[in-house]
């Protein structure tokens, strides 16, 4: 994440927060927001954002927390389609690296974990031979 953030120019670094829990449970506002109220004690020094296991629906229970919080409904919301884009785009540049092989295997990875559309995204497009330009 430093390096993505370095190669856009910006001057933030690239830290992560884990919630370590059951990802399924139904009533995940409590959790999101104690984690707001986490994020708010930093100060504005972290800011937090949607990744793998979360949604633009648990953002919004952080935002009623803290300001620094990106991903919210309306705004910038789910990153990935944009991520999928780079991937997408990335395979283009190096042919033969998305295979009929990788495409299986993503499906059976799909079918025994939630993948994140930032992985079916481009599967998704490259099998239905779709121009993302």
């Amino acid at each position: 994440m430093t390096y993505k953030a370095a190669v856009a120019g910006l001057n933030l670094g690239g830290g992560k927060s884990v919630i370590i829990g059951d990802n399924k449970i139904r009533n995940r506002e409590p959790i999101f927001r104690a984690h707001g109220r986490h994020v708010k004690a930093l100060g504005g020094r972290y800011i937090t954002a949607e990744d793998v296991g979360t949604s633009v629906g648990d953002m919004e229970f952080i935002k009623a927390e803290t300001d620094h919080v990106t991903g919210l409904i309306g705004k910038s919301g789910d990153p990935s389609p944009v991520t999928a884009f780079g991937v997408y785009r990335g395979s283009r540049r190096a042919p033969g690296t998305i295979t009929a092989r990788m495409c299986s295997r993503a499906r059976r990875w799909r079918s025994r974990a939630a993948a994140t559309s930032a992985i079916t995204w481009p599967i998704f497009y490259i099998r239905k031979g779709r121009s993302w330009s």
